[in-house]
């Protein structure tokens, strides 16, 4: 969360990732102050085959708090039926979990 992220004004910060996702979160680091941003395309092992450095913190943020991902349906595009199950269960769980002004406006189908 970027929120949280411990930035300077004066950080040089480097975006990898989907254009649309990297434009986004550049607006919001602007808004935060952030100006030495740019975005480097290329996976982890592009980055170090061009001489990059890469510092990786696996535990921040903390699993519980990685809202955006989900730990047990990561492979279910993968040939996993047991993940891809599940992932059809969280989904249509997510209905049940509506609060009655949600409920107003949810409209299931297309």
């Amino acid at each position: 969360r970027l929120q949280d992220a411990r930035l300077h004004g004066t950080d040089d910060i480097i975006l990898t990732g989907g254009r649309k996702t990297c434009e986004l979160a550049a607006a919001d680091l602007r808004e935060m102050g952030c100006a030495a941003l740019s975005w480097l395309q290329g996976d982890a092992e592009a980055w170090q085959s061009a001489g990059l450095s890469i510092v990786a913190s696996p535990d921040e943020p903390a699993d519980a708090e990685r809202i955006d991902y989900l730990f047990f349906v990561h492979d279910r595009h993968t040939g996993n039926l047991e993940a891809a199950r599940g992932y059809l269960e969280w989904e249509l769980a997510l209905a049940g979990q509506l609060d009655e002004q949600e409920r107003g406006v949810f409209s299931p189908g297309f």
